[in-house]
């Protein structure tokens, strides 16, 4: 059996503790800049990761532990199945990719935790080249 492979991307700002990132670096493929003018944190250092399931596992409880304040997130897709992983503050969520009703506890929860419906409502399973 293929291993499955999650593909997401992290904003290093969104991090108050970005050090927990450091048992999945070998699974990054890329890195780039993005200005975000009318955000909170204007410029944003985005790492792009292709990580096995397991690996999230074991980090994504650290990620929630070490956002930093604001309207943050992250989220991971499975390249061969129907599965999102989306990690907030305090909580890690297990969802089909496409949205279904299953969603709308994780978009409840991020509006408690300040990830804004803008956010949740419609989570990209594309990332730019």
């Amino acid at each position: 059996m293929d291993q499955d492979f999650f593909l997401g991307e992290i904003i290093i700002e969104s991090l108050g503790e970005p050090s927990c990132l450091q048992t999945i670096e070998r699974f990054a493929i890329k890195s780039r800049t993005r200005e975000m003018p009318d955000e909170k944190v204007p410029f944003w250092n985005i790492h792009r990761y292709r990580i096995t399931r397991s690996a999230i596992l074991e980090v994504a409880p650290l990620i929630a532990r070490s956002f930093a304040n604001g309207e943050w997130y992250v989220h991971f897709f499975s390249e061969q199945h129907n599965e999102l992983f989306v990690i907030m503050q305090g909580r890690v969520f297990l969802l089909p990719k496409h949205r279904d009703n299953s969603w709308e506890e994780m978009i409840a929860y991020g509006e408690t935790v300040g990830v804004g419906r803008r956010w949740t409502q419609s989570i990209p399973i594309h990332l730019p080249d």
